[in-house]
């Protein structure tokens, strides 16, 4: 078996999550609130060891709670009174 490397870059995390690039770094923003590893300061990425950590460990509330999506809250209401539903 080929050992792994020590960093992690951001594509793989992609799609080992099953997400596009773009859908990637929207999500990680919020993960990084949650104490999701942040890029190494020196090699700009990050570390695998860590990242798998996080995700074998992580069951917080905070996380699931904050990823969780947001139920629509009802008609819009634009300029001159005019009601849009969404």
């Amino acid at each position: 078996m080929t050992p792994q490397p020590y960093i992690i870059k951001e594509d793989e995390l992609a799609r080992r999550c099953g997400m596009t690039s773009q859908e990637w770094a929207s999500a990680v923003i919020i993960l990084e609130r949650t104490n999701f590893p942040k890029k190494h300061p020196v090699l700009g990425f990050r570390i695998r060891k860590a990242v798998e950590q996080w995700f074998d460990n992580d069951s917080t509330p905070e996380t699931k709670q904050t990823i969780r999506p947001h139920a629509p809250d009802g008609a819009e209401k634009w300029q001159n009174n005019r009601t849009v539903r969404v």
